[in-house]
């Protein structure tokens, strides 16, 4: 009996996840500020989804705020397998490592959910904010004419966005002066020329 158990153990042992044994030897958890200097992306980031492949698992994020090392509105990152770090639908400040062939979320990482971070911490990451590119989409105007403005609810500063709504209704409010412009120097040029021909005769 005792030998049957034994050999239990020891085949547990040999079968048990590497990444298990280093989650149960993750050290204590370093703050924020600590972390941000380990890591080679922080940000602020939305699940959208959770891919499970064979032998990986794949989260696909949409970045709401950068701090470090990222600079594209959504991100594929790989995680270990067996341990679930995140939710769907969920917000969670990610700290990354980076590597040969993309992003990695360790299993050690500081990485919290959203209402987990401190004022304290909020007002750290906030100086080291860094810009995401925003993606352009094409906006159809019953005129014919198609603009390319920057989607406005990656403006998070309500003054831009004001600014930008208005730069839209631009072609709007100037049309019908343009085209009053336009009709009126034709008229004018016709009346010109027909008093010049009448000078002639």
């Amino acid at each position: 009996m005792i030998r049957k158990m034994s050999a239990a153990l020891l085949l547990i042992v040999l079968l048990y996840p590497a990444s298990t044994s280093q989650a149960l030897s993750c050290q204590k958890q370093l703050n924020v500020t600590e972390s941000y200097k380990d890591y080679d992306g922080v940000l602020m980031a939305t699940v959208d989804n959770i891919l499970r492949k064979k032998g990986s698992k794949e989260v696909q994020l949409t970045v709401n705020h950068s701090y470090k090392g990222v600079q594209q509105e959504t991100l594929q990152v790989g995680e270990d397998e067996i341990w679930n770090r995140v939710e769907r639908g969920q917000d969670y400040l990610f700290f990354l490592k980076k590597t040969g062939t993309g992003w990695e979320h360790p299993v050690c990482s500081a990485t919290k959910k959203k209402e987990e971070v401190t004022p304290e911490e909020s007002a750290f990451l906030a100086s080291k904010e860094i810009p995401i590119p925003i993606v352009h989409t094409r906006r159809e105007v019953s005129n014919g004419f198609v603009q390319s403005l920057p989607k406005l609810e990656h403006l998070e500063n309500s003054s831009a966005a004001t600014l930008m709504a208005s730069a839209a209704d631009i072609p709007y409010k100037w049309m019908p002066a343009v085209t009053a412009g336009i009709i009126g120097g034709i008229l004018t040029g016709m009346s010109i020329y027909r008093t010049w021909q009448s000078g002639q005769h």
